[in-house]
This record gives structure tokens, sequence and C-alpha cells, in this order.
């Protein structure tokens, strides 16, 4: 999963967990939706859901 946030700098959260900074490449997620939120001094600013497919690369921008 890439993450990217051009205009937005903030902590990316996946699935509950922090990933860090983007842009960023989250490997190794397991298949089926993931929950991606942006996260400013701990407040979260955007949040969606992907679906994450096998062998493939998602790629999301948040805004």
């Amino acid at each position: 999963l890439e993450v990217t946030s051009p205009g937005l700098y903030g902590e990316v959260w996946i699935n509950n967990r922090p990933y860090g900074f983007p842009p960023l490449s989250a490997q190794a997620l397991p298949a089926g939706p993931a929950r991606v939120e942006v996260r400013v001094n701990g407040e979260v600013k955007r949040r969606m859901t992907v679906e994450v497919e096998p062998g493939r690369s998602t790629r999301v921008r948040v805004r």
C-alpha cells in the first residue's frame, strides 16, 4: 500500500497502527479492507478505507 498526502503532513496509520510519514510504502498488509488515517498532533484529519488486493500494489492519495 503506497500512501501520499500532498498538502497534508501528518502521521499515517493503517488499521490502527502507525506507519510513519508520507510518502510511504506499507508492505505485507493482508488482503481486504484497510483503514487509512492521517493524524496531525494525534487528531484524525483524514480517514478512508481502501481495498488491498493480493499480489497487487495499491496507491492511495489522501488530500
